[in-house]
């Protein structure tokens, strides 16, 4: 390989290495966090409208969901002539227009991954960059899917409309399918990044198991909010021992 060809494939890796962690891993760790928050104040529900809480829990599991939307919504955007951004489509484009100078690293275990999604090629004798078509191939087919393309123009939709606020602190105030849609559009884009991250990137994001390494960062965070909750409740701050709110 000539020293020309070198940089370009060390830039092209940089590159796909700022989008994945620069950008879009941060915008699932948030996403995650913030559902696991939000659900954990669901749980806790009864106690903090008995002790008065529940304005403030409330009004912050709004701002979770808010940030859910707009953290799902910025890693599947897609990519703009005017300016660089950081999402799984701007990874994807990347992919696509290099594929002939992009190494994939530990082979075997991408070949693995891609056979658990499905993917029934024989990739043994394919070189990267017939890999790395495949690859391509793969994660826009999953994208363009029915259920993933209409949960993302849902969350679009939610977004653009700066998001409805409801008073109650209830998790299943939201419909059912939004949940759904939110937990699925998380686990496809963990399964890119773990492919993206581990295969092209050189840095690990998910185990050979397929276990997603931030998702246990998320949780601790959850966790400890379950325990401040659990506190609170504990503590037995009945109403009268409250403050009244002030009416003017």
């Amino acid at each position: 390989m000539t020293e020309g060809g070198a940089e370009i494939i060390l830039n092209l890796k940089e590159r796909l290495n700022d989008i994945i962690s620069e950008g879009v891993k941060w915008e699932i760790f948030e996403a995650e966090t913030a559902t696991k928050l939000y659900e954990e104040i669901g749980k806790y529900k009864d106690d903090l409208s008995k002790n008065r809480f529940d304005n403030l829990f409330g009004f912050l599991q709004n701002a979770l969901l808010a940030q859910t939307i707009l953290a799902i919504n910025k890693i599947y955007e897609k990519p703009s002539k005017n300016f660089q951004i950081r999402s799984i489509p701007a990874a994807l484009k990347l992919l696509q227009n290099h594929s002939k100078n992009l190494k994939i690293e530990h082979r075997e275990q991408l070949e693995q991954k891609l056979a658990r999604w499905g993917v029934e090629e024989f990739l043994r004798t394919k070189s990267d960059q017939e890999v790395t078509e495949i690859v391509v191939k793969q994660i826009q087919k999953t994208l363009e899917a029915g259920d993933i393309n209409g949960a993302l123009v849902h969350l679009k939709t939610l977004r653009d409309k700066r998001i409805a606020h409801p008073e109650s602190i209830d998790e299943t105030k939201l419909p059912q399918i939004l949940w759904k849609e939110i937990e699925k559009l998380l686990e496809v884009a963990k399964k890119v990044v773990g492919i993206i991250g581990n295969n092209y990137c050189g840095v690990c994001y998910e185990w050979e198991e397929g276990d997603y390494i931030l998702s246990h960062d998320a949780s601790l965070i959850a966790n400890a909010l379950s325990r401040l909750l659990k506190k609170i409740n504990d503590e037995q701050l009945y109403p009268e021992q409250a403050i009244e709110p002030r009416h003017e």
